[in-house]
This record gives structure tokens, sequence and C-alpha cells, in this order.
């Protein structure tokens, strides 16, 4: 049995992340949602706007995972 490909969605709690990670979620992917800040569908909470939110976005991922992500969508507003 093949398993399901995973993927990070950054900002997949809000607007465009949430549509993609909503998406991927009904095409059979396991999907990890991320945001800079506690909200509401976040499994994790980390600013990446620094090297040590990179880490623990990827670390968390894993963990949660249980692999390496297959892909990462990053759907991070820039303001």
């Amino acid at each position: 049995m093949e398993r399901l490909k995973s993927v990070v969605v950054t900002g997949g709690t809000v607007r465009l992340g949430k549509e993609i990670a909503d998406f991927l979620e009904n095409e059979g992917w396991r999907v990890v949602r991320s945001s800079h800040r506690m909200e509401s569908g976040a499994q994790i909470v980390a600013d990446l706007s620094n090297a040590d939110g990179a880490d623990k976005l990827f670390d968390e991922a894993c963990r949660i995972l249980g692999c390496i992500p297959d892909a990462l969508v990053n759907s991070i507003l820039l303001q």
C-alpha cells in the first residue's frame, strides 16, 4: 500500500493557505498547518522570520508526521 503524501502549509489556517490546505486534504494528502500565531486549526506555531522558527517548523512537522514532509507550501502574506 502506498503511503499518503505529506505536506506542510504555512499560513494554512486563513485565506489562501487554508484553501490550499483544504484542497490537499480532500485530495488525500496528510496536511500539517502552521501559523505565526495561535489560531484555530494551527498544528504548529512558528515565527518564520528567523532560523529558529524555521527549525521549529521542520522539527514539529517531522514529529507530527513521523517522517520528513514530501512538500512545503509557503503561503505567508508579506506586508
